[in-house]
């Protein structure tokens, strides 16, 4: 049976009663949106448009907002213990042991150096600053190594006259 025939029944076998409320329908049928309120991220279509908390942000895509849910990555971690909250990192690699997963973390190897300009990003040992040591590798990325005045290099002469001792020319 249509709304409006409903109120007509109502109005006539109730005259007086509700009078301002019939005429109002009768006039134009109510608004399923009155008393609704703004959407607020609580799981609930708060402003009944169809939508549950529509307009929060949904990290991992999974449907739920995060502020509907303790893993906003959907990584399987619980963002209170998950070192890198919103980006999915099942393995929680952390080689530095800093506590920011390596997905999230600018110096993967907390040498100083961020992890695009080092040249041994996952070696804390090796980085601009570092001192360049004797050892057959570049530990100050300047792309030269053991370069003269490297710490613990001895230079070695030639025994060209075969003295038994080295000489410079």
């Amino acid at each position: 049976m249509p709304a409006l025939t409903l109120l007509w029944l109502f109005a006539h076998a109730h005259p007086g009663k509700n009078r301002h409320h019939i005429d109002k329908w009768a006039s134009q049928p109510p608004d399923p949106l009155e008393g609704s309120t703004g959407e607020t991220c609580n799981g609930v279509d708060d402003d009944c448009n169809g939508e549950i908390d529509e307009g929060f942000a949904d990290s991992d895509g999974d449907g739920i907002a995060d502020c509907m849910t303790d893993d906003d990555d959907g990584d399987g971690f619980p963002d209170g213990t998950d070192n890198c909250p919103f980006e999915a990192n099942p393995g929680q690699e952390d080689n530095d042991y800093d506590t920011i997963g390596d997905l999230c973390d600018v110096d993967d190897d907390g040498d100083g150096d961020p992890d695009g300009a080092d040249c041994a990003p996952l070696d804390a040992a090796i980085f601009h600053l570092a001192t360049e040591v004797c050892n057959l590798v570049d530990d100050n990325c300047d792309g030269q190594i053991d370069e003269a005045g490297a710490a613990d290099c001895q230079d070695y002469y030639a025994d060209l006259d075969s003295d038994g001792f080295g000489g410079a020319g």
